[in-house]
């Protein structure tokens, strides 16, 4: 199977580098983009490569509730099923983060399953961990319209949230001169019928393209020639 140099994509360095620029700062970004962006990947490399790095996921398993012990489990290296009361878990917290001798991060996936009415516990887990933690989270496109609605909307805590937020970052998709600029660096353009294949990538609208999907028709143009692709290997 073809594989893309990760770092090749524009959006994994944009990710690797807001993780970074939080991590060092201590302050709480949110990253809003489109499905396919390529985030899956740069989160768990960051989370991977970096010391004091704390990853929580959402989603219908995992609500805003359940945070507190799941990140309670990650500072102690546990698996347990956290039974205790919220005022206990962020007691507990508060003495694992005192182990935390670095500046560290905490990064919450899919915040777009929250309810407007759970966006609360992001702020109160921010004041909890802010004096040692940076916060990034990641959420869908129309998450940062969604807290601008529940901000206008006056639900508790959206305005308080919102105040702690340094800035949003939204994942761009790829353009005509980074899919050119790709297809070089990765050698796609040296073989036969690859200008046709660029061609037919830049005339799909910037509005629907994503990185997955471009590394998929990359993966459809060598499956078509084996021998492309056992070439590719070769010189590699």
């Amino acid at each position: 199977m073809f594989q893309f140099n990760p770092f090749s994509f524009h959006n994994t360095e944009e990710i690797n580098s807001k993780c970074g620029y939080a991590q060092k700062h201590l302050v709480m970004l949110v990253i809003i983009g489109y499905t396919g962006a390529g985030k899956t990947f740069a989160l768990n490399y960051y989370h991977s490569k970096n010391p004091w790095v704390y990853k929580i996921t959402l989603g219908e398993s995992i609500k805003a509730k359940d945070m507190y012990g799941q990140f309670l489990n990650q500072l102690t290296g546990e698996k347990k099923i956290r039974r205790e009361s919220r005022s206990i878990l962020i007691r507990l917290i508060e003495m694992e983060l005192e182990r935390v001798y670095g500046k560290g991060l905490i990064i919450i996936d899919e915040c777009g399953t929250l309810k407007k009415q759970e966006l609360a516990v992001l702020r109160e887990l921010r004041d909890l961990t802010k004096s040692k933690l940076g916060m990034v989270l990641f959420g869908p496109d129309d998450f940062l319209s969604n807290v601008r609605k529940w901000q206008a909307e006056g639900v508790v805590g959206i305005e308080e949230l919102s105040s702690r937020i340094f800035d949003w970052i939204r994942l761009k998709r790829p353009s005509d001169e980074e899919i050119a600029a790709l297809f070089k660096s990765e050698g796609i353009m040296k073989y036969a019928g690859a200008k046709k294949f660029l061609a037919d990538q830049l005339e799909i609208s910037i509005k629907s393209r994503t990185w997955r999907d471009t590394q998929k028709a990359v993966q459809k143009f060598f499956d078509t020639s084996p021998k492309l692709l056992a070439a590719n290997k070769t010189q590699k």
